[in-house]
């Protein structure tokens, strides 16, 4: 419920076309952000990764 309002209160204060700022904009750069976070962290421990190489 919170997404659907955040486009309406950027609307108001940052006087933001709806066109260029939309409730589904916002949760495909919300799912992108979290999918490069978590890709980061499979990298950084499959780095770390110690088991078969000994």
């Amino acid at each position: 419920a919170f997404l659907a309002i955040v486009p309406n209160i950027a609307m108001r204060n940052q006087q933001i076309s709806a066109f260029a700022f939309g409730g589904t904009s916002l949760l495909i750069i919300i799912g992108v952000a979290l999918e490069t976070v978590q890709e980061i962290e499979a990298y950084m421990m499959m780095r770390h990764y110690k088991g078969f190489m000994k």
